[in-house]
């Protein structure tokens, strides 16, 4: 997606709100796994439609004046040699602006100082935050932690449901975003037809089949882990048998 992209979205986003309010919107954090090691992180899609960003404890902040003007500002980690040996090379700030259009980008750090400001300065009544939860028992996420704090420290904030406006914006899809949609179509079938026109084989094989040709073609790792039959081994008839891979191939 090209920028313009991320810059619609938002500008459709801050349109919705109300005047003299605020917003802040996470990408999200790891999950811890065992020991040193977490699981796969996997950025909020919210924060993606709005940024274009999929690094980890990110956050955009959103400021909606009473005149209808927005400042908005994007937070990231900050460059740390011996971190990203660890866990991959982080986002710069030229380059997250490149991608989002978000010219003010500031370090994570800075956050709780400059929320605090806006919070406090009496020019703001509301803040929009994502609270949605798939069932009550998932953790909490840095929203709810924030929701926390402006209930402790911030009470006359009211708050709104950003994560239901941006489901209705998400609904009505973009001509990139259809045209993106066809090609992920297009990749699909290309990997399940590889995968009917291989000779009977085990699980691993075939597979390995799928990711290699999404790979090759589309450049990128697939977005959900493949669904496989639980059998040992697998021909083309056990692929077409599957409702949803059939309704892909013909």
């Amino acid at each position: 997606m090209q920028r313009a992209y991320y810059v619609g979205n938002r500008e459709r986003l801050y349109q919705r709100m109300d005047a003299g309010s605020l917003l802040a919107i996470f990408s999200g954090e790891e999950l811890w796994k065992t020991g040193d090691e977490s699981y796969p992180f996997f950025a909020d899609r919210n924060f993606v439609y709005l940024t274009g960003l999929k690094c980890k404890s990110a956050v955009l902040l959103a400021a909606k004046n009473q005149d209808g003007s927005v400042r908005e500002r994007l937070y990231l980690l900050p460059p740390d040699a011996l971190a990203e040996r660890w866990t991959g090379v982080r986002v710069r700030p030229e380059e997250a602006e490149a991608v989002s259009g978000v010219s003010d980008v500031r370090t994570v750090q800075a956050f709780e100082r400059d929320f605090s400001a806006l919070a406090a300065g009496g020019h703001y009544g509301k803040i929009y935050l994502d609270l949605y939860r798939f069932t009550p028992e998932q953790p909490d996420r840095p929203s709810h932690r924030l929701l926390g704090r402006i209930q402790k420290d911030f009470a006359y904030l009211a708050i709104g449901n950003a994560e239901d406006i941006l489901r209705s914006l998400r609904l009505i899809k973009q001509p990139c975003e259809i045209e993106a949609l066809r090609r992920a179509e297009a990749i699909t079938r290309e990997g399940i037809l590889a995968m009917i026109r291989a000779p009977a084989s085990t699980n691993i094989s075939i597979k390995r089949i799928s990711i290699t040709r999404f790979r090759s073609t589309a450049r990128t790792a697939p977005a959900f882990r493949p669904l496989f039959p639980a059998e040992r081994t697998i021909s083309a008839s056990t692929i077409t048998a599957i409702p949803a891979v059939r309704r892909t191939a013909t």
